[in-house]
């Protein structure tokens, strides 16, 4: 009888061990892996944060005028590529003005004509020019030999401009080595590049852009 006592008392303290351990809650060493596992996950999520909020801020520094500009001179790339050598209508460069001649579409017939069919771009005058009181740049053109009611409007493409300093870049005698210049006064040729810089009112950042006119094989540095 004695050893049946006995034996139940043995075989009950295993369970009662683990009761017990239950009801005293984690050990230190399980504390300290939850807490290292709490900490990678928290480390990796903050970065991904972190992360995010710097493409963030960095997305609202490039603001309204950054994204004109960007506009703009994809507009000054098309004209300064369009751009073709004509005897009445001389290349004049100068560091915020520049007009040229260049293949423009018609005012009045805008992309289309009145019957339906493409407009068939003209020569004519275009010209830049930076307006340092009003902070922006604007862009005119003529249609050569069309009267003065064809004349378009001067068109405001870029706003809050600190400045707009253009560069021509020529061949001297028209071969050998080139030089940049802030002014073009060649009535004869045309200057083998043309590089436009613009800087804004609010910001320290130089946005340059380089545009190689066509018929040109010269290398711009």
């Amino acid at each position: 009888m004695k050893k049946r006592i006995l034996s139940r008392k043995l075989s009950s303290r295993p369970r009662y061990n683990r009761v017990r351990r239950a009801a005293m809650g984690f050990t230190l060493i399980e504390l300290l892996v939850v807490v290292l596992i709490m900490a990678v996950v928290l480390g990796v999520i903050g970065a991904c944060l972190a992360a995010g909020i710097r493409v963030w801020d960095e997305a609202g520094k490039f603001g309204v005028a950054e994204s004109d500009a960007v506009v703009g001179l994809q507009i000054i790339e098309k004209d300064l590529k369009n751009s073709v050598p004509f005897h009445a209508i001389v290349f004049e460069g100068k560091r915020s003005d520049v007009s040229f001649a260049s293949l423009v579409v018609p005012v009045r017939q805008g992309l289309r004509n009145e019957g339906g069919s493409v407009a068939q771009p003209r020569i004519g005058t275009v010209r830049y020019f930076f307006d340092a009181g009003g902070m922006a740049l604007f862009r005119s053109q003529d249609i050569y030999g069309a009267d003065f009611a064809q004349a378009r409007t001067p068109e405001r493409i870029m706003s809050n401009l600190r400045d707009v300093s253009l560069a021509y870049y020529g061949l001297v005698g028209g071969k050998g080595n080139g030089a940049w210049s802030d002014q073009w006064v060649d009535p004869t040729n045309r200057p083998v590049a043309v590089r436009i810089s613009l800087s804004f009112r609010d910001r320290e950042a130089l946005l340059t852009k380089t545009v190689v006119l066509p018929m040109s094989d010269s290398v711009v540095p």
